[in-house]
């Protein structure tokens, strides 16, 4: 599958949001469509999924995910962990600079304290129970 290229957030959004459109009219029934969430990332991905709900006539939520960042560095992901507590690492990274699983575990655990924070201030409850449509951005230099 080859990268789809967009000028910008917003042609992102609404490119996006013609494709789910058809889907949402070929492929769901009603009672699943009006189940239908999109989810965004805080800042970029945020933007776009605002576009598609509202084309959609869906409900908008966020994700928040957290980095867990080199020892030495606090701008080198190493790793990140996910709502429910999860994390993933760059197992690569992590074994170059001997991180200890200590560590990685220590900052895990803080760094999903935080996400829970966020959640329960962001949107009061971390508790799903429809489609999710994922929503992220990345930034090509």
């Amino acid at each position: 599958m080859q990268p789809v290229k967009f000028q910008n957030r917003t042609d992102a959004g609404e490119k996006l949001a013609e494709r789910l459109l058809l889907l949402k009219q070929t492929q769901l029934r009603e009672r699943d469509s009006q189940k239908i969430i999109i989810v965004g990332i805080p800042r970029g991905g945020v933007i776009i999924a605002d576009i598609i709900a509202s084309k959609l006539g869906a409900k908008l939520d966020i994700v928040v995910s957290r980095k867990i960042s080199a020892p030495d560095n606090s701008e080198l992901a190493i790793g990140a962990v996910m709502p429910n507590g999860s994390y993933f690492l760059n197992q690569e990274i992590v074994d170059t600079r001997n991180i200890s699983l200590d560590y990685t575990q220590a900052q895990a655990s803080a760094q999903a304290k935080e996400i829970e924070r966020r959640l329960t201030s962001y949107r009061g409850t971390n508790e799903y129970d429809n489609i999710v449509i994922f929503v992220s951005t990345s930034v090509t230099r």
